[in-house]
């Protein structure tokens, strides 16, 4: 939360775009940190070895302080969520960013559009 307007906007675009396409995804959002964005959906839940192939370290580090990536937290799997993979984006632009400085737009259901919570795990690791 407390990302910028024209991200939140940016956004809400892209939601419409998919809907409109039909890609079944259940969570879309966008993340960034000073001029440094991202966005992603919620990944089908990728492997441990998968996941740490494609996350930045500061992430995995985070992550990894919760549970095992790819196994079931809180009823989803860690490390599989739309707001890990847009903070992916965003650390892998910026050297100085910090997994806690990284602000996010709204989380929107694109089958729905509808604004939905983030989840418990994404509330733990970028202390929403």
């Amino acid at each position: 939360m407390n990302c910028s307007k024209n991200l939140e906007l940016l956004i809400i675009k892209k939601v419409y775009i998919y809907r409109n396409l039909q890609k079944d995804y259940a969570v879309f959002v966008g993340a960034e940190f000073n001029q440094y964005r991202g966005w992603s959906t919620n990944k089908s839940r990728l492997s441990e070895k998968e996941l740490k192939k494609i996350l930045d370290a500061r992430l995995i580090g985070k992550l990894e302080t919760l549970g095992k990536l790819a196994h079931k937290r809180n009823g989803n799997y860690l490390g599989n969520c739309a707001e890990v993979h847009a903070s992916n984006k965003v650390l892998t632009q910026s050297i100085n960013a910090r997994v806690d400085q990284i602000t996010f737009t709204n989380a929107y259901r694109c089958r729905t559009l509808q604004v939905i919570p983030y989840c418990p795990n994404c509330l733990d690791t970028f202390n929403l």
